[in-house]
């Protein structure tokens, strides 16, 4: 179930927002932790969610989930598209070497990230059905 998890979680973690240029959003850089989490329109549960830590930026993220390790890649942003989008480059882990593809929203201290986990297409709304099997998360900034 974790493995499963730490797939979903590090793919979508990929996805964040494009720090790398310089046209990043400053507000996206730190460490996030998901207060919402859909995948393939099914809601994950708290205690999953709890075992779950992202941190980006200048391009590069890590996701960390309790002991069963930890995911670090590299991501671009492309700010000029409504919503902005990003593209997922896993460096190591279960997703080595795989590309996804996200939207994200920025506000305040809350981000919301849409991926396409097989990499094949930008979503056009944030929406995780069991149609489109994307995945679907909600970060909160940590202070």
């Amino acid at each position: 179930m974790y493995r499963q998890l730490f797939f979903y979680v590090t793919t979508s973690l990929l996805m964040l927002p494009g720090l790398a240029r310089a046209d990043e959003p400053k507000d996206a850089k730190g460490v996030w932790v998901p207060t919402e989490m859909k995948v393939a329109g099914q809601e994950a549960p708290a205690d999953q969610l709890s075992a779950i830590k992202l941190t980006v930026g200048d391009g590069k993220y890590k996701v960390e989930i309790n002991k069963e390790g930890a995911e670090e890649g590299t991501y671009t942003v492309d700010s000029t598209k409504t919503p902005a989008r990003m593209a997922i480059t896993a460096g190591d882990g279960p997703n080595k070497g795989k590309k996804l593809l996200a939207i994200f929203e920025l506000s305040g201290d809350t981000m919301k990230v849409c991926y396409d986990t097989d990499g094949k297409e930008y979503p056009k709304e944030f929406k995780s059905t069991t149609e489109n099997k994307y995945l679907l998360i909600v970060y909160k900034k940590q202070k």
